[in-house]
Formats: structure tokens, C-alpha cells, sequence
């Protein structure tokens, strides 16, 4: 396919779309800001520049499409749908009012303003967070650049083209053009066609975050991307150089495979003394100020009102990696062996049942083979080279598992044999021991047939007379109800949707410090009595009984009956208990992302049930969709302490505009 038709403003595409302006251009097509005719929703329409793919293709193109674009995050720019008119193929994201982090940086550098370690960590944070809610969903970005990441008005960070990245790179990579050919952040492995891993994310945003730290940017510097990690990394702590060389290793199975995982180590290495920490790096105050307080300063709402025209957005690097970029393959162990000292440091991790343990050090690691704790196939990682490999393929303990396996299967032979001895032994010991049990079988039967035909003819006994010797009584456990009265003029702060993020977490503030000081003064009101449950949270409420709906059948197992280990009756739950818990800033804070992620206005009501166990049961919302499943899903994970007495229902209404 050639180059694509151009609209001009005013146009009408599909009956539908109005073109506002155009936005931009790339090998992948162009955008546009259009308008829908009927709704007025503003939005980027990106006209693709590829072959259209034929009916079926596209209807399963579609609902790839429709699957990523459920994958939601405040730091990921939302893709709608894709689109056809007349077999030209029309993809709908939303727009947002800011520039990119390429513009950004180049804006800060003319002004010789650069990032500080805990400025970019609180800008990778917001990545990391956002990729890894894409790689949870089963999906790799492939294609992380800084011309597809944004920065809005309000200071928020958002990842674009998520969906566009894989749609387009993956039919332009047959003609060797395109992201995966021209930018030097994307894995170099996406050039190979394979199937991307996790890995390929997280080498664009280790090269990313040293984009952001240096003062010269990756497609301006004429090197390697070795060479341009470590003029960054130079004088920064240890950790920070094996981070970042690490992340851009060539090989994908040899570099850190969980963005989480990156993320941390980075938390550790800002953390960490660095030669550059309150060096003469110069911030420029507004800047700093829009770092700092980047996730207190957006809103949810992003759709722009006064609109700003971004030549870049979604235009790709055209600057090609060099030919020695391409095909170097950096040797960190080497990099690492000449900083390291210690003769047996401990850096690697053991991997059983699927999870890490350690780190150990080398002697440790043949300690446990010994002890066949793990054996010649388990998995070590060396932190340093973040390579994974069976344990007898890694050279330094080669030699030593190699020895060791002939004296292992040698003892295991002689423990097997010494098993068939003993074995023997009892099969011979439980032949005559049968024989014994025979006899005393038969004994035993005939004294009982003699002691049985000497015994009287049974009488008749009445049914009522016959179960009068059980006097006991079983009830269903009683419900303890409770409707929380909550001042809604502070509901309404915490929850309200047209809020800053940065009111929401001043009102939000404002409610502990009052309920903290409630909770305290009741704490400080409750006497002793009947034991208390171990901690588990929080409840209580005013008496009633069970209805016929309270039917706790699959959840039997779950359910304590008010007495600990030693069979003392716990203490009951008592209603500042319940607010304790449901009011935490924990909880305030994970309904309100429920209710902003919705987008909906007015009051819901949460009901559930506290079984004895501490744990939520039969919960409903007056809420539908994904509200009701978020809300549902925040309740279910709460957990109060075991207590005695009457199971708790709670009614819960929640107000926020």
C-alpha cells in the first residue's frame, strides 16, 4: 500500500468523524483530530498506511484490538476501536493535551535543566506501573520510545500506541521500516520477528531511564548503546551500573525479565549513595515542581478543552542503530568480574517451586546440592549478569556438580538397597503376624456369638421417649445489622470526580486525622472481658436474625464458631471497629480508584456479611459493570479479626456526586 489519503479540516470520515486538524505523520500513517458528528467527543484517528488485510484478518485484527483496549491504567493513553471505510483501516485513540517525553527532554537540555535520580525514578515508576498492568493482561508494548510516551497539562505520564505499535510495526517489518528498524530503544530482538517477551519492554525502559538522566540524548550520541548507557552511569552507585547495563544486554534471556522487578532494583538504586547526589545538576523550580507532585496533580477527565498541536505525536525516530549497535553483544559478567573484589560474594538466587530464594554465595549454592536440597537441573541467576541457567551449565560450578553426581547416585543406590532389606523384613514379620490376628480373630467372633444368643429379647421403646435423652438444640447463627451513617459532605470530597487527585488526597488527609481520632478514643473506651481474635481487621452492629437468603452453604469451611485454640469465647466485634477498617486510608483510597475509573455519579450501596473467621462473605452493590466487580473485588480482600457472638451484615453507602 502507498502513501495514504490525506483529509483536509472539515472533512467527514465514515459518516462519523469530523477532521479538526491534522496531527502528524509517520511510516505508519496519519493522524488526525477529529470530532465525532453526534457525540462531540474529541479524539486522534490514525489512518493507517498498510494493506487492508481481507474480511477475516480484519475481524480477528478487531478483536485483538477490542481485547488490549480493555487493559486500563491512568498512565495509558486508551485506544476505542478500529475501523474500516472502504478497505482503508481507521484506528480511534484518545487524545491528550501535552508533549511528548522526546519533546520534553529536548526542551529541558536547551535549557540546561536535567533530571536528578529521584525525579526520573518518579517518572520510570509511572511506566513501570503502566507496563506492568500490560504485561499482566498477557500483552508486550514492543515498540517503548520517547515520542510514544506523553506528558499531560497535568504533569501525568501516559504510554501510547499500544495496540498501534503491534498492528503496524509487525506489517511494515517486511518492508524494514518503522519502529522496529529505525528507533534505537526498541529490543533488538523485535527486528528478528520472534515473539516478544516481557524482556523487550524492559530494555526500552532501561535505555529509557538513562535517556532521561543523560544530558546528551540516544539519537544524538554517535556511539553504541553500551557506550551511551555508561557515560550515564559513570560515578553512579553500583547499583545503578548493573541495572542499566543489565537492561540492554543483547540477548533477551539474559536481561531481568519482570518490569516489576526493574522497577525495584531502581527504587534501590536511588536509594543508594551515588557520586551525583546533590551535585550541581540545575532543576528549573517549575519543572521540579511538575516532577515532584506529578500523580497529586491530574485529573481523571483528560479530554482537552483548549487544544495543543504536536507535530511528533505518534511520528516515530527515524535516526537508524548503527551497524556496531546491531551486532555488540555487551559482556557484563566481565564488566562486573573487574569491579568485584569479594572472593564468594553472594549473588545467586535458587530458584524451587518456581520462586527465587537467596541470594547465596557460591559455597552456599554446592552446600545445598550436597544436601540435595537442589539438584544438577535447578535454575540459579547470577544477580549481577541477570543470566538464568541449569546449574550444571554454569561455568563456575560445572566442574563441581559434575563430580558430585556419580558419589550422589552412588549413596542413593546403597540407600535403595538398604529400603529392599528392610522391606523384606516386614513382609516376612507380617506373615506371622497374620496368622496371629487369624486365630485371634476367630477367638474373638465366637465369644461374641455366645455372648450375643445369651442376651434378652429387646422391648419396644416410644420415638419420643427414645430421642428425650438429647436435649440440645441447633440454631442458625444470628446476623448483627448495621447501617453506617457517613457524612456525606466528606464522602463527596474524597469521592468526587470533577476533584483533583491532589484534593481528593488533602480531603482524604483531613478524614484520618478526624478518624484517627475517633478510632483511638473508642479503642481507649473497650474494657477487657472475653479474649480478642488475632487481628484481622475490623466490625459490629445492632442484633437481628438470619433471613432465608442468608445461606452460607459454600462457604461452610470458613466459618469459625467464636472460640480460639483453646476453646475461650472471643471477644465480639464492635462498630468502631468496623469503620476502623472501612475507613482506613487504605480502603477510602481503593474504593475512590473503583469510583473514578467508572466515571459514575450519584450513591451506591455496598452490602456484605463478616463471618466469624474475620472474612467479607455475600457481598452485593447497587452498582453494575465494572464498578460493581471493582467494588466487590476491594470488599472481598478485607479481612477483620476472629471474634465471638453473631455473625455481622453491614449496609454501606457511599456517595460521590
Amino acid at each position: 500500500m502507498g502513501a495514504v489519503a490525506s483529509f483536509e479540516p472539515g472533512d467527514v470520515i465514515a459518516s462519523r468523524f469530523k477532521v479538526v486538524e491534522p496531527l502528524g505523520s509517520s511510516e505508519g500513517g496519519i493522524a488526525y483530530l477529529v470530532q465525532e458528528t453526534e457525540k462531540k467527543r474529541r479524539m486522534v484517528l490514525k489512518h493507517l498506511a498498510v494493506p487492508y488485510v481481507g474480511d477475516e484478518d480484519y475481524e480477528e485484527l478487531r478483536r485483538e484490538i477490542k481485547d488490549a483496549s480493555s487493559i486500563r491504567h491512568k498512565n495509558i493513553l486508551q485506544v476505542y476501536g478500529l475501523g474500516k471505510e472502504q478497505e482503508e483501516l481507521f484506528l480511534a485513540m484518545e487524545y491528550v493535551d501535552g508533549e511528548t517525553l522526546d519533546r520534553h527532554l529536548r526542551n529541558r537540555r536547551l535549557k540546561g535543566q536535567f533530571m536528578s535520580l529521584k525525579g526520573a525514578y518518579n517518572l520510570v515508576a509511572h511506566l513501570c506501573n503502566a507496563l506492568q498492568v500490560v504485561h499482566d493482561a498477557g500483552v508486550v508494548h514492543g515498540a517503548l520510545t520517547t515520542r510514544n510516551i506523553y506528558i499531560t497539562r497535568q504533569g501525568r505520564v501516559k504510554i501510547a500506541n499500544l495496540v498501534y505499535a503491534k498492528l503496524v510495526s509487525s506489517r511494515l517489518a517486511a518492508d524494514k521500516r518503522g519502529a522496529f528498524f529505525d528507533s534505537p530503544f526498541i529490543a533488538p530482538e523485535a527486528a528478528q520477528g520472534v515473539p516478544l517477551t516481557p524482556a523487550a519492554d524492559v530494555y526500552s525502559t532501561g535505555l529509557l531511564t538513562a535517556e532521561i538522566l543523560s544530558e546528551v540524548g540516544r539519537e544524538e550520541w554517535a556511539g553504541s548503546t553500551e557506550e551511551f548507557v555508561e557515560q550515564v552511569v559513570n560515578g553512579r552507585s553500583a547499583g545503578m551500573q548493573e541495572l542499566l547495563f543489565g537492561a540492554v544486554v543483547q540477548v533477551p534471556q539474559a536481561r531481568m525479565q519482570s518490569i516489576r522487578d526493574f522497577k525495584a532494583a531502581l527504587k534501590d538504586a536511588v536509594d543508594a549513595p551515588s557520586d551525583f547526589e546533590f551535585s550541581s545538576v540545575v532543576l528549573g523550580a517549575s519543572d521540579l515542581q511538575d516532577w515532584a507532585t506529578a500523580d497529586n496533580n491530574v485529573v481523571e477527565d483528560e479530554s482537552p478543552s483548549v487544544l495543543m498541536k504536536k507535530k511528533d505525536i505518534f511520528d516515530l525516530p527515524d535516526l537508524p542503530p548503527t551497524a556496531e549497535e546491531r551486532s555488540m553483544e555487551l559482556d557484563l559478567a566481565t564488566v562486573v568480574s573487574l569491579a568485584n573484589s569479594d572472593e564468594d560474594p553472594e549473588i545467586w538466587l535458587v530458584q524451587k517451586d518456581g520462586l527465587d530464594y537467596g541470594p547465596f554465595t557460591r559455597q552456599t549454592v554446592l552446600e545445598m546440592l550436597h544436601k540435595d536440597e537442589i539438584a544438577e537441573g535447578s535454575s540459579v541467576l547470577n544477580m549481577l549478569t541477570q543470566r538464568r541457567a541449569d546449574l550444571v551449565d554454569v561455568g563456575v560450578f560445572r566442574a563441581d556438580v559434575l563430580k558430585y553426581i556419580p558419589v550422589r547416585e552412588e549413596r542413593r543406590a546403597r540407600e535403595a538397597k538398604e529400603r529392599e532389606r528392610k522391606v523384606a523384613q516386614v513382609k516376612t514379620g507380617a506373615k506371622f503376624s497374620a496368622a496371629g490376628v487369624i486365630v485371634t480373630a476367630v477367638v474373638i467372633t465366637s465369644l461374641s456369638v455366645i455372648a450375643y444368643l445369651q442376651l434378652p429379647d429387646p422391648v419396644p421403646v416410644e420415638f419420643p421417649d427414645a430421642i428425650s435423652a438429647f436435649p440440645h438444640t441447633f440454631e442458625v447463627p444470628k446476623i448483627e445489622e448495621i447501617t453506617l451513617n457517613v457524612d456525606t459532605s466528606q464522602t463527596l470530597a474524597i469521592f468526587n470526580p470533577d476533584a483533583s487527585e491532589a484534593e481528593r488526597e488533602a480531603a482524604l488527609e483531613a478524614w484520618r486525622l478526624e478518624h484517627d481520632k475517633r478510632i483511638e478514643a473508642e479503642r481507649k473506651k473497650s474494657r477487657g472481658g472475653k479474649r480478642r481474635g488475632k487481628p484481622r481487621g475490623a466490625a459490629t452492629g445492632t442484633p437481628g436474625t438470619a433471613g432465608p437468603d442468608d445461606n452460607f452453604d459454600e462457604n461452610v469451611d470458613t466459618l469459625a464458631f467464636g472460640v480460639d485454640e483453646n476453646g475461650e469465647e472471643l471477644e465480639t466485634l464492635q462498630d468502631w471497629e468496623v469503620e476502623e477498617q472501612l475507613y482506613s486510608s487504605r480502603a477510602l483510597r481503593k474504593q475512590s480508584e473503583c469510583l473514578q475509573g467508572s466515571g459514575h455519579r450519584g450513591k451506591i450501596t455496598v452490602d456484605f456479611v463478616i463471618v466469624q473467621n474475620g472474612q467479607v462473605r455475600k457481598i452485593t452493590t447497587t452498582a453494575s459493570g465494572e464498578l460493581d466487580a471493582c467494588l466487590k473485588s476491594v470488599f472481598r480482600s478485607m479481612r477483620f479479626r476472629e471474634f465471638g457472638g453473631t455473625l455481622k451484615k453491614v449496609s454501606y453507602p457511599i456517595n460521590f456526586g
